[in-house]
């Protein structure tokens, strides 16, 4: 661990200060964690959890029962001390998930740089800083889910198949709609792994069950399906695929049609891996194709659903990628492109542009494309992976 003190001592300038100015500012809310927070009470005092806003109007908790039981913890602290304490907690999970994503990159014969690999790290978490600074500002647990997702595949290559099920799982129950990142590891036969996740999440019910009982419990897990549903009516976002092409001018797209959207894209993908990729795989490069497919897949879950512009953070791991990428191999386009599209990516701030100019920035969801930008760098370097493996 004393290789990566210099990302120790920036990540924790970093997060003091943000966490200063967000007290000096009073703007210490954690909106995000309070729902996690109040819903747990609402746990404990055998109190409706599911259909009723915690703090904000949107506040309302959309994650499974077993959730909760892991946030039992903070019941204990008032909700200001336990919001400090998931504040660095959130911190944690960052420089957790730069650490073992970059060990994933090693392992997979992508990354040969041993020197750089600090400047490399801080330079991804200042390339998603305006997310970063967000995510703190509302307490969400997406740096959570990302590491948790960065485990799974780490613990995968090294086969410890009962940890990355254990984490996989762990990530699913948080945010339900990532069971898509199911199909690459399907597809790369890792059938051990999605079994061992499949135990793990029965498992979460049967605890559950434990501590409020079978009947409770299957009530807990039927509102829980409610409140998923129910997500996309009471929030909108302008940075997904739908939206954009209805601002191109093709008003035939409209976000009723999300699940047609996904199912096209699935097809694409089942296509292009039996066609392009199955023949080429071998021991050398099927680590790298995982590793690109799923958080591939992570990344557009953004411009797929409708979701805050926090959750974008799920772009780290092929921000990651692609400067490593950048460092290995001299290509003057593809950095060319890939500053402009992160300048877009993290620009948005009203402190920065003012709210005219971000409100303007929201509504031609620019937030959105850049993101897509950015994954169709990844597809491009992925079309020449078998060349671009450092040997």
């Amino acid at each position: 661990m004393k290789f990566y003190r210099p990302l120790f001592y920036f990540s924790a300038i970093l997060f003091i200060t943000i966490f200063t100015i967000e007290n000096i500012n009073q703007r210490f809310w954690l909106h995000d964690f309070k729902v996690y927070y109040s819903a747990t009470g609402a746990l404990l005092k055998n109190q409706a959890v599911y259909g009723l806003p915690f703090g904000l109007d949107t506040g309302f908790y959309k994650y499974s029962p077993f959730v909760l039981l892991l946030f039992l913890p903070s019941a204990f602290f008032s909700f200001q001390i336990a919001s400090c304490i998931h504040f660095f907690i959130i911190g944690f999970c960052l420089i957790l998930s730069v650490i073992t994503l970059q060990q994933i990159f090693k392992l997979s014969k992508f990354s040969k740089i041993h020197r750089s690999e600090n400047i490399i790290l801080i330079l991804c978490i200042c390339c998603v800083l305006i997310h970063l600074v967000r995510e703190f500002h509302l307490g969400n647990a997406n740096l959570i889910v990302v590491s948790l997702l960065s485990g799974t595949i780490l613990c995968l290559t090294k086969q410890k198949l009962v940890l990355s099920g254990l984490f996989f799982s762990l990530a699913i129950l948080f945010k339900p709609y990532l069971i898509i990142l199911g199909l690459p590891l399907f597809l790369h036969k890792k059938y051990k792994l999605l079994f061992i996740s499949l135990v793990f999440l029965l498992s979460s019910f049967i605890l559950v069950a434990i501590y409020s009982g079978f009947f409770q419990a299957i009530q807990l897990h039927q509102d829980w399906l409610k409140a998923m549903i129910n997500h996309g009516e009471y929030l909108q976002s302008t940075n997904t695929i739908l939206f954009i092409l209805s601002q191109l001018g093709l008003k035939y797209f409209h976000q009723s049609q999300q699940f047609y959207l996904i199912t096209f894209l699935v097809l694409v993908y089942l296509a292009v891996f039996m066609k392009w990729i199955k023949p080429h795989l071998n021991s050398s490069n099927e680590d790298t194709y995982l590793m690109i497919s799923f958080f591939g897949w992570l990344a557009l879950i953004p411009n797929l659903l409708i979701t805050d512009t926090e959750h974008f953070l799920y772009s780290l791991p092929i921000i990651l990628f692609l400067i490593n990428y950048l460092f290995n191999f001299n290509d003057k386009l593809l950095l060319s492109l890939f500053v402009l599209f992160i300048f877009i990516f993290n620009l948005n701030s009203s402190d920065l542009l003012g709210n005219e100019l971000s409100l303007q920035y929201e509504n031609y969801g620019l937030l959105g494309l850049s993101n897509l930008c950015l994954i169709s760098l990844l597809i491009y370097i992925s079309s020449g992976i078998n060349k671009i493996i450092v040997k």
